[in-house]
């Protein structure tokens, strides 16, 4: 299925070039349309494997985030709403560089998906396309928008949004609404994992034809992040109006958190049907186009700094806890497990003690590997499931040691307590170990090593007692 879709989009992809542009901004925009773009240094009988409009150079030094590529849908070029809602985004990818990946026709036509799952597999093809370049010469991210957005602030990078070197696992950013998980506009690390998520959501209808998937392929994406650990560990939620806003009342009524603002990156029109939008959509291109010095604002006079900077260093502080705890987790559950592998040695077969020993490999390679605390609380479990062996023969002689610890405490009760030779602190001192080891006993606790120490005294002192009483009776009966 990769490669068809991959092949597909290399020797099928046509180009279908956009109107003009509307005006360009004013000097004080900082964005000029008369710029030339970069002359394709590529021969005329080249075909690109994507509709790829290549970036102009940076503007009044502004440095390039040419590492993120744009990515969409367009197949309707006679919807005149939907073709201004994309040259929107122009002024914005001239302005910081930004490279569009364009898909202009049914990758799978004559296939038995529908043409709903066109967005998986594009994206999993540009993916493609870019992991076979070397490293240095690949797009970094990927940023997906639907259609029916509509680019309000072209002065906004979208690097802002990005995660913090902190975060190097994240490798994929959404948005939630009021119905779920929202698909509609996210970014996607050009990176193997990746691959794997979408190949994996292009092909949960085929593997799963039974299961429902509401929104089609956003469900399916939706059920894969919240499968496992492999993939729910490497992706965040953000607030939905940063990146993905919807549209309130044309008055800038603003009643949730997330419906667009004044200075917002985009807005996003879900769900519209198409015989709508020109109606809703209309008049947000309008305010688009006038381009309007309240909504044109550079990021330092919106409110998205303090935003994210609150966002970054509250998720940050979160995850240094998870992490600081999950490394107690480890200490505790390795101290145990070695603990066990050195005292049962011999009495499991090969196979146990290898798979112990592999899984504890990767709990080891889990906290090394940038401590995600979801991946080694996993690593974990699965530790926690094959060690059952060794937990098995410690339990059972943790039973043996209790049976002995409470036959111990009658006896010394029994010997060393009604002696009347026994000397006042030496009294004190068993009544004291008796105590601790009935409060071990009672708890039923695991130290192994504390209650043999009370049994190892009381024995002692059992010991010495019987002697010092036996030592009495012969010296009463050589008195008679």
């Amino acid at each position: 299925m990769i490669a068809l879709i991959a092949l597909s989009l290399i020797y099928t992809t046509r180009t279908i070039f956009l109107p003009s542009p509307p005006p360009p901004f004013s000097p004080a925009d900082r964005i000029d349309y008369s710029l030339p773009t970069r002359p394709n240094p590529l021969p005329s009988s080249y075909s690109p494997p994507h509709d790829l409009v290549l970036p102009s150079p940076p503007l009044n030094g502004i440095p390039p985030e040419s590492r993120i590529g744009k990515i969409s849908i367009l197949f309707n070029d006679k919807d005149p709403t939907l073709v201004r809602a994309l040259q929107m985004h122009e002024a914005h990818n001239r302005h910081f560089g930004y490279s569009l990946l364009l898909l202009r026709h049914d990758l799978l036509d004559g296939g038995t998906l529908d043409g709903i799952w066109n967005k998986p597999a594009y994206v999993l093809a540009a993916l493609l396309e870019e992991m076979r370049k070397p490293a240095a010469e690949r797009l970094q991210w990927l940023f997906w928008h639907d259609a029916d957005t509509i680019l309000l602030n072209p002065l906004i990078p979208l690097t802002l949004f990005l995660p913090p070197p902190s975060h190097p696992h994240v490798h994929l950013l959404l948005t939630a609404d009021p119905h779920g998980l929202n698909n509609g506009v996210f970014f996607l690390r050009v990176h193997a994992w990746s691959i794997s998520l979408f190949a994996a959501v292009l092909a949960h209808p085929t593997y799963r034809p039974t299961m429902p998937l509401p929104y089609r392929d956003q469900s399916a994406l939706g059920l894969l992040l919240n499968s496992s650990v492999a993939y729910g560990a490497h992706f965040l939620t953000l607030p939905q109006r940063w990146f993905n806003a919807y549209a309130g009342e044309l008055d800038d009524a603003w009643t949730h958190a997330f419906q667009v603002r004044r200075g917002d990156l985009l807005v996003h029109f879900t769900g519209c049907p198409k015989g709508e939008r020109e109606r809703v959509m209309g008049p947000w291109l309008q305010r688009a186009e006038g381009r309007g010095k309240e909504w044109v604002v550079e990021v330092g006079g919106t409110s998205l700094n303090g935003e994210l900077e609150r966002f970054w260093r509250e998720r940050e502080a979160w995850l240094g806890r998870e992490r600081e705890e999950a490394r107690k987790e480890v200490g505790e559950t390795m101290g145990r497990v070695e603990g066990w592998v050195g005292v049962y040695r011999g009495r499991v077969t090969g196979e146990e003690e290898a798979a112990v020993a592999g899984a504890g490999e990767k709990v080891k390679e889990a906290l090394v590997g940038g401590e995600v605390p979801e991946v080694v609380r996993e690593a974990l479990e699965e530790l926690e499931t094959v060690v059952q062996p060794y937990r098995i023969l410690a339990e059972q002689d943790q039973k043996a040691l209790t049976k002995d610890a409470h036959a111990a405490v009658v006896e010394a009760e029994r010997i060393m307590l009604g002696s009347p030779t026994a000397e006042p602190e030496v009294t004190q001192t068993l009544q004291r170990m008796l105590e601790r080891l009935r409060a071990l006993l009672v708890r039923e606790s695991d130290d192994v090593g504390m209650i043999k120490e009370c049994m190892d005294h009381l024995r002692e002192a059992r010991d010495s007692t019987i002697q010092r009483e036996g030592a009495r009776y012969v010296r009463a009966f050589q008195l008679l």
